[in-house]
C-alpha cells in the first residue's frame, strides 16, 4: 500500500514540468552543450515505446556540430537532466555510427552501458534513481568499447502510479561522442535496436510505484554489456 508520504511526494514529482538532456561532461570538465542533440522546450515525454521517437526524443534527428571526446575505461561521464523532478530508473546505450553527425537515426543497434533503478534499497519512491542529485546522472564508458564514432542515448523513464497512465513515459536524448584510446575489436555483443527493444507491456515499463511488486526491479532494453562489468551497471548491489 502506498504510504501518505510516498502519495504527497509522487504528487509533487508528477505534476512538475517535463525533463530535458542539455549537456555532458567528462571527468568533471565543463558542461559542453554543442553535442547534445537539442530537445524541445519543456521536455515532453515520450508516450510510444513503439514510436521512432523513442530513438533520440522529438528533435533527435537534428544533428549538432559539437563531438565529447572519451576514452574508454578512463572517462568518467555525467550527462545533465534539467529540470529532474519526476521518480524512476535511468539508462544508457550507445550505438556504433558511420559518423557521429549521422540523420536519420533508424536502424541502429544499441547496446546498454549503464543503469540504476532503487539505489537506495527500502527507501520508497524518493529510493529510486530519479530525481537525480542536481539532474546528474553518472557513468563510465567501458574499456572494451571499439574506438570511433557513437551516439550515446540516455534515458530517464517515469513509472506509473496506477493513476492516469499504465505504461512508462520516456524522457529520451542523444549526444554525439567519439571514443578513443581503446583497442580494436567487435562491436558489443549484445546490441537492440529502436523502436523495437521495448514493448509496451514489458514488466519494467508497467511497473506499478503506487503499489510496487517485489523486487527486483525488471530493467526493459536486456542486460548491460559487458556482462559483469559492475563499473559500468551503477544499479549492482541495488535492487
Amino acid at each position: 500500500m502506498i504510504t501518505p508520504f510516498f502519495a504527497l511526494v509522487y504528487a509533487a514529482v508528477v505534476s512538475a514540468a517535463g525533463s530535458a538532456l542539455t549537456a555532458i561532461s567528462v571527468n568533471g570538465g565543463p558542461w559542453d552543450t554543442t553535442s547534445t542533440r537539442p530537445s524541445p522546450a519543456g521536455g515532453p515525454p515520450v508516450l510510444n515505446v513503439l514510436a521512432p521517437e523513442i530513438i533520440c526524443g522529438y528533435n533527435g534527428t537534428i544533428p549538432v556540430k559539437g563531438v565529447t571526446t572519451v576514452v574508454g575505461g578512463k572517462s568518467n561521464v555525467t550527462v545533465l537532466w534539467s529540470p529532474d523532478s519526476h521518480i524512476g530508473p535511468n539508462l544508457i546505450y550507445v550505438a556504433p555510427v558511420p559518423s557521429p553527425y549521422i540523420t536519420p537515426v533508424t536502424g541502429l543497434k544499441w547496446t546498454k552501458i549503464s543503469q540504476q533503478g532503487i539505489s537506495i534499497p527500502g527507501g520508497g519512491g524518493t529510493g529510486w534513481s530519479s530525481p537525480l542529485p542536481g539532474g546528474q546522472y553518472h557513468f563510465i564508458i567501458p574499456p572494451t568499447l571499439a574506438p570511433g564514432p557513437y551516439l550515446l542515448r540516455a534515458e530517464s523513464l517515469v513509472l506509473p502510479n496506477g493513476g492516469n497512465f499504465k505504461t512508462a513515459e520516456s524522457f529520451v536524448g542523444c549526444i554525439q561522442i567519439n571514443v578513443t584510446l581503446t583497442p580494436p575489436g567487435p562491436p558489443p555483443s549484445i546490441a537492440v535496436p529502436f523502436p523495437g527493444a521495448y514493448s509496451p507491456g514489458d514488466p519494467g515499463l508497467t511497473w506499478n510505484l503506487a503499489a510496487p511488486p517485489p523486487p527486483p526491479y525488471p530493467f526493459p532494453g536486456g542486460p548491460v554489456w559487458p556482462s559483469g562489468a559492475t563499473t559500468n551497471d551503477n544499479d549492482v548491489g541495488d535492487i
